[in-house]
Formats: structure tokens, C-alpha cells, sequence
């Protein structure tokens, strides 16, 4: 009985995707909440959707009657991130491709194959490369049931927080986060965001949790929801770099795709197919520690990359 009283979603329709709606709280329970939308039923929203920040139990993001706005969002059959090599986003729009590999995921593990009548797809741009497009494919499965939407607080925070994130970015303005972990990764929290702090100086284990530490944004990819951070002190050396400025370093490690150099503090990369003579792997020319002269190819300051040509050991 206790579900006849609510519904989990509503069919697509009667709130439009993508959409701010304002709902009423009308009972808190364990793990979710109730409310009204003024349809013929209240809408029950879990806990994981009602704030963006971790909660224990619903009456730490709401309280009872009170009105908030909610992001609707599609209950999705299936989804599916998609390179598309040598498409443009009009080429990709005027052809078939994407209703293509969207009936060709729906179909997997069925017995038949699903019918491009029968997909509603919705497609979100992930990225633009010049070799092609990353897309976010998303479908409903008409002919199974109607497509169905729910509600978000936590998805709608989102929004914010990255519309504020590209705002500082855009700003140049540097902030002090604390670092809440450093394992494999050294991560720091923006505006309820994780972001990842760029090693480039290959410095992440003086980094200590808890720690405050003067961060710029580097990249801030909604999208991919990636969040790059770097320390300004790195940038600085990064500007202070040219293409075609001779260096000298020390190699710190060696990878089968190429080498890792340290170059004033910074590290600077290699790939294997710019090793004179061409070998089958790098450490066939290059060890650890050995001290080589080069000369840089490419400094990317949005990407905070480095990479050398020319690497020569130095006797």
C-alpha cells in the first residue's frame, strides 16, 4: 500500500527535461521525501538526490512544508559516451550516426533489434577535438514503457556549482581549498566539487591533507565533470618556458610510450616516437637519472603539458 501512495517518476511529458520545477516538502522519511509537484500524486525523492553535499538523513538538507526547486531529469534506459572520429557538429547532427550507435547499445543483449521508432534519444556534446567529437548518447525505451523523468536538488546544485566554478576561472582568481585526499591523486574541494590538483611538478607527496593550498582552476569540463586544479607557482615557471628554448634535466622515469624529464622543477615529456634512433622501448636509450639536454616542442598552459624533442644524453 505504502507505494500506492507516491511514484518513484513521472512520464516524460508533463515536466520537461532539463527543466527548474518548485515542489513543496511534505514528509520527511528515512531515506527520502515526498513532494508535491501538483500532479495527482507526490513524487518520492532518495536521499542521494537531495544535496549536493554528503547527508546522513534527509532533515539535514530540508525541512517539512518547506519549497525548493528541483532539476528534472531522465530516467534513462541506457546511456553511452561515443567518440566520433573525423565528424564535425554539423556533419554528426545531418547524419545517422548517432541514432545508429544509439539502436546498436539498446539492442545489445536483446534477441532482436530494437527499432529506431522505438528510441527516444537525447545527446549531450562532451568534448570538441579536431580529430572529431565526444558525445553523451542517451535513450528511452518506448516501446517498453513510457519515458519516465524524476527530480533533483543534488543535480541542480551541480549546475550552480559549476556555473560558479567557470566564473572563478574566468576571473583568474586563486583559491584556497583544503586537500581532502592523496591517495594516487591529490584531490581538493571547490564550491562542493572535487577537483584534481596537477602534478606537473611531480610534488604530490608534500601534499598533506587538510592542508590549505593556494590552487588556480586549470580546466573546469562540466561535461566530462572534470575538474583540474593547479598551484600558481607552477604556472609561473610553465609561462616562463618557449617552444625551441634549449634545456637540460634529468630523466625520472621511463615508460614504454616515452620519457619523463625533470626540467627546473617541472617534469617534461618525451614521446617514444621522437627517440633518434627509433627503438622498441625507451630504456633501450634512456635510464633513470641520467642527465640529458633537449629542446621543447610544446608548452600548453591550459593543459599544463610539457613536451620535449631532440632528448640527448649528456656524457
Amino acid at each position: 500500500m505504502r507505494f500506492s501512495l507516491y511514484v518513484m517518476s513521472f512520464e516524460l511529458g508533463r515536466f520537461p527535461l532539463d527543466e527548474i520545477v518548485t515542489g513543496q516538502i511534505i514528509k520527511l522519511e528515512p531515506r527520502g521525501v515526498l513532494v508535491d509537484f501538483g500532479a495527482e500524486k507526490p513524487a518520492y525523492i532518495p536521499q542521494l538526490e537531495l544535496s549536493l553535499a554528503k547527508i546522513q538523513s534527509p532533515e539535514e538538507a530540508l525541512r517539512l512544508n518547506q519549497i525548493r526547486d528541483f532539476l528534472v531529469i531522465g530516467d534513462y534506459d541506457g546511456q553511452h559516451n561515443c567518440f566520433f572520429p573525423g565528424y564535425t557538429l554539423e556533419t554528426l547532427n545531418s547524419s545517422e550516426r548517432l541514432c545508429e550507435v544509439a539502436q546498436y547499445r539498446a539492442s545489445l543483449g536483446r534477441k532482436h533489434l530494437v527499432s529506431p521508432e522505438d528510441l527516444l534519444i537525447q545527446t549531450k556534446v562532451l568534448d570538441v577535438q579536431p580529430d572529431g567529437i565526444f558525445v553523451k548518447i542517451q535513450w528511452f525505451l518506448c516501446s517498453e514503457h513510457p519515458p519516465r523523468i524524476t527530480f533533483s536538488i543534488r543535480r541542480l546544485e551541480m549546475q550552480i556549482a559549476w556555473r560558479r566554478i567557470r566564473q572563478l576561472q574566468v576571473e583568474n582568481i586563486t583559491l584556497y581549498p583544503k586537500i581532502i585526499r592523496n591517495k594516487y591523486v591529490a584531490i581538493a574541494e571547490v564550491e562542493m566539487l572535487r577537483g584534481f590538483i596537477n602534478n606537473l611538478d611531480r610534488s604530490r607527496e608534500t601534499l598533506v591533507v587538510g592542508k590549505v593550498l593556494p590552487l588556480k582552476i586549470l580546466e573546469a569540463n562540466e561535461a566530462l565533470n572534470r575538474l583540474q586544479l593547479i598551484q600558481p607557482s607552477i604556472l609561473i615557471k610553465l609561462k616562463q618556458l618557449q617552444v625551441g628554448q634549449g634545456v637540460e634535466g634529468r630523466v625520472k622515469v621511463v615508460k614504454p610510450f616515452g620519457v619523463f624529464v625533470e626540467i627546473g622543477g617541472l617534469f617534461a615529456f618525451q614521446h617514444r616516437s621522437k627517440i633518434i634512433p627509433v627503438v622498441e622501448h625507451p630504456n633501450q636509450v634512456f635510464k633513470v637519472n641520467d642527465f640529458v639536454k633537449a629542446v621543447i616542442s610544446e608548452v600548453n598552459l591550459e593543459k599544463a603539458r610539457v613536451h620535449l624533442e631532440n632528448c640527448e644524453k649528456l656524457v
